[in-house]
């Protein structure tokens, strides 16, 4: 489903609403590609929940300090919040344009 940018902030939606969904979103013309922004969003989030779950795993088996683990544990955590935010954001913005 494509979807013009000024059609989503007519719906009431701040679009994007984090440099991170900017980054992902699947511009196609003058319009947004919501069913590829999501998927792209979602391999995204994968991605940083994987890693956060090895970096907890890792400290966990070796009760490691943190600043031996990794450099990135607050960035991935950012970065999974803003990614669940930008998914719940693209999901609202479907349902409104399907209902």
């Amino acid at each position: 489903m494509k979807i013009a940018v000024a059609k989503i902030r007519e719906l009431g939606f701040a679009w994007p609403s984090s440099e991170t969904v900017g980054k992902r979103a699947a511009i196609s013309g003058d319009a947004i590609d919501l069913d590829e922004t999501l998927v792209d969003l979602r391999k995204d989030l994968a991605f940083y929940e994987r890693e956060q779950s090895a970096m907890y795993a890792f400290q966990a088996k070796w009760n490691a300090d943190w600043n031996d683990v990794t450099d990135n544990r607050e960035e991935y955590a950012t970065k999974i919040e803003e990614l669940r935010v930008g998914i719940a954001l693209v999901e609202a913005i479907r349902a409104k344009t399907t209902s």
